[in-house]
């Protein structure tokens, strides 16, 4: 996961496009549909051995998992009309506003980035087996971030897997569930 903050003040419209221009570039480039991820998922059932834990990696190779979420701050530092921005109270309060109902700890309690109240614009999830490969994405990716903002905050994740009883080896999500 990678924090973005857009770095433009009110008369930043030059900075503000450039931004929208990123996003708009990198949804097109990157950004994984459900249908994509629904077919390299089953590709990859498909090419992946449990039984000899063994990936074909070079039949994936380039299929990078991408999302890109954007914060109601991000919108309103994007300049974008009121319109076009959602109307949830809670998205449009932010994380800390909904800490108690979420069961967030108080953001006296958070961790950097997250304290930056009104900061963090938009988030951009990359994922690959490929940690080499992983890593030459993003330097692509945010190579020319520093135009109009930068990368406040990164975190990295690494797949959990676990073997049943008959030795197959399983996917573990964050949340514990079995894939």
């Amino acid at each position: 996961l990678y924090f973005l903050s857009f770095d433009f003040d009110k008369k930043g419209t030059e900075k503000a496009r450039k931004a929208r221009k990123f996003i708009q570039d990198f949804s097109r480039k990157y950004v994984t549909s459900a249908l994509q991820q629904y077919e390299q998922s089953k590709a990859f059932e498909e090419l992946y051995d449990r039984r000899h834990n063994k990936l074909y990696r070079e039949s994936l190779r380039g299929k990078l998992f991408a999302s890109f979420f954007l914060t109601y701050a991000g919108y309103r530092a994007l300049r974008l009309p009121k319109g076009s921005r959602p109307d949830d109270p809670r998205f449009m309060a932010g994380m800390e506003a909904s800490g108690e109902a979420v069961k967030d700890p108080q953001a006296t309690h958070w961790q950097e980035p997250y304290k930056q109240r009104g900061k963090i614009h938009a988030v951009v999830l990359l994922a690959d087996d490929d940690e080499e490969y992983l890593k030459e994405e993003e330097g692509k990716i945010f190579g020319g971030i520093y135009d109009f903002g930068e990368v406040v905050g990164v975190e990295r994740g690494l797949a959990m897997r676990i073997k049943d009883k008959k030795g197959v080896d399983h996917t573990v999500e964050h949340f514990g569930f079995l894939d």
